[in-house]
């Protein structure tokens, strides 16, 4: 991503306004779309122009400064204020190791500056330090297939990767599998969705 907004800077310098049409005509001006990686960079401030009118007349005005710090504090607390009523209804998800189950003290890691790696390390180091993880424990190391190899006993990571996966054998202990139970939130998530949807008057097809 650095790489290619260092490039489409130096495109847009020999272009100018010819960029803006080549590259909306290439990625639709919405998700992540012309803001590259900013808004999942919680330190940085930035901003964006944007064609304001209803005819795409190219009549662009800037969206203001975004400052990611003070809209990820806000979403932390958010999230912080929900996993706190979680645990206090349901005691028995407490882990017992963690004497201190509070979130605000992981905000300013979150929220530390620097390279993707660097910000892993800190990250790493605070969760050892505060107690969460003990030195050198798996799940210290991400593993995109981890929920999948506890899951299915045959599991195999280029069968598994296809996109219909036939023969696959759920292990002994399947049902309390961390893989099922996220299905299970999303089929939970994914019907209550559409009945809200319904609620509110829209059609949102299946």
């Amino acid at each position: 991503m650095h790489i290619l907004e260092k490039d489409s800077k130096t495109f847009r310098w020999f272009t100018k306004d010819r960029f803006d049409r080549l590259f909306d005509s290439a990625c639709p001006a919405y998700g992540h779309g012309q803001a590259m990686e900013y808004p999942d960079l919680p330190f940085v401030d930035w901003s964006y122009y944007y064609d304001y009118s209803e005819e795409f007349s190219e009549a662009s005005k800037s969206s203001g400064i975004k400052c990611n710090r003070e809209r990820y504090t806000r979403a932390f607390k958010g999230i912080a204020v929900w996993l706190t009523r979680f645990l206090t209804e349901h005691e028995k998800y407490l882990d017992p190791a963690v004497s201190n189950p509070g979130f605000y003290d992981l905000f300013e890691t979150l929220l530390r500056p620097g390279t993707d790696k660097q910000r892993i390390k800190a990250w790493k180091e605070h969760l050892v330090t505060a107690g969460y993880y003990g030195e050198g424990e798996e799940e210290l190391e991400y593993s995109e297939d981890r929920w999948l190899k506890k899951a299915f006993s045959n599991y195999d990571k280029e069968r598994f990767n296809r996109r219909k996966v036939e023969d696959a054998e759920p292990a002994h202990d399947f049902i309390e599998s961390e893989w099922f139970g996220f299905y299970k939130g999303v089929h939970w998530y994914k019907e209550r969705f559409f009945e809200y949807c319904r609620e509110e008057g829209l059609d949102i097809p299946k």
